[in-house]
């Protein structure tokens, strides 16, 4: 086995099992039947605008009830559709669909003053996301509405993210 191959992964399990040790278990108050719906209608509502249709609606709750995917993964693809990209928001208006969408609330200045001036300096979108979905507060919303919140990172693909997220979670669990 090379090395290589070995360690970064490894590593990268080290870390996120490093991260999940040190980040507060204090859930957030959500007045919601159903965490999962209410999660991905916030989805819908906050990136695309719009209700979601009966297909999309199933489609999550499968992927998210059948852990497949995590709170990260999930708002990582409504963020970065064709949908929402076709909307052609201006990194002022990105910014602050995040706020609402991983904090729900409006941004705060210093807070938007950050985030705007990584953009102006080359941070990616991406980083900007991730720098959001990796946070506290995303975190105890994801704990809020039940679902794993996991992390992001751009460094490996999603999938891979997305599978080692849900085994450490296993790990805890069990």
């Amino acid at each position: 086995m090379n090395r290589k191959h070995f360690f970064s992964p490894f590593c990268m399990l080290l870390a996120l099992i490093l991260c999940l040790t040190v980040i507060p278990m204090t859930p957030i108050k959500v007045n919601a039947s159903n965490g999962v719906d209410d999660f991905i209608k916030r989805c819908y509502d906050k990136a695309l605008r719009r209700k979601p249709d009966t297909v999309g609606m199933k489609y999550w709750q499968d992927l998210i009830n059948n852990r497949k995917r995590t709170g990260s993964s999930v708002a990582h693809e409504f963020i970065f559709s064709n949908e929402y990209t076709g909307q052609k928001r201006t990194n002022k208006q990105f910014i602050n669909d995040l706020y609402y969408m991983f904090f729900d609330r409006k941004s705060d200045t210093e807070g938007y003053q950050y985030w705007s001036n990584n953009i102006k300096n080359g941070m990616s979108r991406e980083e900007v996301f991730a720098g959001f979905v990796n946070s506290d507060e995303f975190y105890n919303i994801c704990l809020g509405y039940g679902i794993t919140a996991g992390y992001y990172t751009t460094a490996y693909p999603e999938t891979q993210v997305n599978n080692v997220n849900l085994f450490v979670e296993r790990l805890y669990l069990t």
